[in-house]
């Protein structure tokens, strides 16, 4: 877990040096990751570089922002630095007050995405496989992802 935490750590520092989120998300991020991935990993390439993907969704969606300071998204339906979209009002909540629940769901989130678009793994986190919108977005951050890992 040092190790990717590490790893993650520095993805973040490179992408926004100086965030004071960075170290709590990238030990998040490291331990869920460490606990659920199962070598080559969700992304086909490594448990790396779905920690460092993680790292670069917190990064994307919430700019690695922490708890209440994240602004809330999705008409209010999603939150955290991950904008992970709560089922009932209560889960969005939970998403913003628990960096680990809120990686949890994201890490959830990417592996099914991965499962449902294997051309495109992230495109079902950013808005849905067929979507072209989705698809862009997802491209350079899985981009960005293999490059930092």
């Amino acid at each position: 877990m040092q190790f990717l935490q590490a790893l993650v750590f520095t993805a973040l520092a490179y992408l926004s040096p100086g965030a004071k989120g960075a170290p709590p998300i990238a030990h998040a991020i490291a331990a869920e990751v460490s606990a659920h991935c199962v070598e080559p990993g969700a992304l086909g390439g490594s448990c790396a570089l779905d920690a460092i993907a993680l790292g670069v969704t917190a990064y994307e969606e919430g700019k690695l922002c922490l708890g209440t300071a994240c602004l809330r998204g999705d008409h209010d339906r999603s939150s955290s630095t991950f904008q992970t979209m709560g089922r009932t009002p209560e889960e969005t909540a939970l998403y913003e007050r628990d960096l680990g629940a809120a990686t949890r769901q994201a890490y959830y989130i990417l592996r099914a995405s991965a499962a449902q678009c294997p051309d495109e793994p992230l495109a079902g986190y950013t808005g849905g496989c067929g979507r072209r919108g989705a698809r862009a977005i997802a491209r350079p951050r899985l981009a960005l992802a293999r490059m930092l890992a």
